[in-house]
């Protein structure tokens, strides 16, 4: 996934980070178990999605990184 999202268009970029965003909302408050490895591929992602939106990159990124910091709720 992250090589095809290297090349996508930003607005494929886009629709990404707010589907990325929507997903992790529902994933960490409903399967913890399943959010730990969700995460992880989100966050190794993201990069790769740099030039979609630059407020929900932020978004993203700040959700990832609260996540891994024990203060997603």
């Amino acid at each position: 996934m992250r090589a095809k999202m290297v090349g996508a268009s930003n607005a494929t970029k886009t629709i990404k980070l707010a589907d990325m965003i929507d997903n992790m909302l529902g994933i960490i408050a409903h399967d913890p178990t399943f959010a730990k490895t969700y995460v992880a591929e989100k966050r190794d992602l993201l990069d790769a999605l740099k030039g979609g939106d630059a407020d929900l990159h932020a978004t993203a990124s700040k959700m990832i990184a609260d996540y891994f910091a024990g203060s997603a709720t």
